[in-house]
């Protein structure tokens, strides 16, 4: 009996004119990179373990391909390539403020389930804009690229959603609350349950008098609370506690915290701050919303607000209509480093995972602190977009149908 060679689960072979369609979208992708002046950089597929451990906490181990060399050094297959971006921008230029963009296609590998569109060994194309002096110009930029890369696959059915936390902290900044509130709420508003549960206690919260206590007060909910959460439940319980990942038991945590250190806000705050989270709709109708925001609250200076503006502006130069983003102040990407302009690209032809590609604008001294131990973190604006490239089967009536299919990396 003829036995048919098997693969790991997650993994895709290409023969022929499947290889034939698959490396000439990759192709494709790196000349729209290429038109936009990025440089392609080679990066290792073999990195060290702890430059990804360090950012994201010892939970993303089961995620990763992680193995011991024989000088027992822990390396992994990459799951991602952004780190390793930065490491080529401080191998030529040692961290300072200059520009430079970079691209890179290539295999990447994470230990998920495997779905129709998700494999464990897939390609990874991305780019990052270093240093730019103009934001709303490099934002702009990098999402123009994305637009352009995913049309020249073929792809012309798209939605974009865009959101922006620079624009949230600035609003709710200037709101008469507490800061750990407002840093409560700013780091909750895209877990929409968890961010409304937030606001109600605000209103049934009893008023503070006396000292303010100390403890759970101060660790409610900011992204370091999460990370160290995270690493206490995954040492004192290594083995999977029920169903829940480490991330849900760590937020459930931290949200029951928050709500047992919440102070009295007036209604009145409490349904302005509903009203502005809530806000979505076409980019130039919420930024009319959004202005009426400011001058309610009599914010003069808004450099986020301007930024905004000026970054719709700069995407109609690149023929892209600023009425059909979705401007959705509630969104925030599930990546804890973007710090402003965020933006995901959907096509209703994927169904229920549309999700085709995602970025945004991150201050780099937060990755650099992970890609380089002992130096001076410096501030350093990085734009970045990234496409998850798989091997998909449509599976037709009669015939199943090679094509290819970009998802968030």
């Amino acid at each position: 009996m003829h036995m048919r060679p098997s693969w790991p689960p997650g993994t895709k072979i290409a023969v022929g004119a499947d290889w034939i369609e698959y490396a000439g979208a990759l192709e494709a992708i790196d000349r729209r990179f290429r038109s936009f002046g990025y440089q392609l950089a080679r990066l290792p597929i073999l990195d060290y373990a702890d430059a990804f451990l360090r950012r994201s906490g010892e939970e993303i181990r089961r995620r990763m391909y992680i193995f011991r060399d024989p000088g027992a050094t822990e390396i992994c297959l990459r799951p991602e390539m952004t780190i390793a971006a930065c490491r080529a921008f401080i191998a030529e230029h040692g961290g300072a403020r200059r520009e430079q963009r970079l691209s890179y296609i290539g295999p990447v590998f994470r230990y998920d389930k495997p779905r129709p569109g998700r494999l464990r060994e897939f390609s990874q194309a991305g780019v990052e804009f270093f240093g730019a002096a103009d934001h709303a110009a490099a934002d702009a930029e990098v999402l123009a690229l994305a637009v352009e890369a995913i049309r020249g696959l073929g792809i012309t059915e798209t939605s974009i959603l865009m959101g922006d936390l620079a624009v949230v902290k600035e609003v709710i900044g200037a709101m008469p609350l507490e800061p750990r509130t407002c840093e409560q709420i700013t780091s909750t508003v895209w877990r929409r349950r968890a961010v409304e549960n937030f606001l109600a206690s605000l209103q049934h919260a009893p008023d503070a008098e006396g000292p303010e206590p100390t403890g759970t007060r101060e660790v409610a909910f900011t992204e370091a609370s999460r990370a160290i959460t995270q690493e206490l439940i995954t040492r004192l319980f290594p083995q999977r506690i029920g169903s829940r990942s480490v991330e849900e038991i760590a937020d459930r945590i931290l949200e029951r915290l928050a709500l047992a250190s919440a102070s009295r806000v007036p209604s009145e705050l409490v349904e302005l701050l509903r009203r502005f989270i809530g806000l979505s709709g076409p980019a130039p109708s919420i930024l009319a919303v959004i202005e009426l925001i400011h001058k309610e609250l009599r914010l003069e200076a808004a450099p986020a607000l301007e930024r905004l503006r000026a970054r719709l502006d700069r995407l109609e130069a690149y023929n892209i209509d600023p009425s059909a983003i979705t401007l959705d102040m509630g969104f925030r990407r599930g990546i804890e480093y973007y710090t402003s302009f965020i933006f995901e690209i959907h096509s209703p032809a994927l169904g229920p995972v549309s999700q085709i590609v995602g970025g945004g604008r991150y201050d780099g001294s937060r990755l650099f602190f992970f890609v380089r131990r002992g130096s001076r973190r410096k501030k350093q604006s990085i734009n970045r977009f990234s496409l998850y490239i798989a091997q998909a089967i449509d599976h037709g009536s009669h015939c199943h149908r090679h094509t290819i299919l970009i998802k968030i990396g």
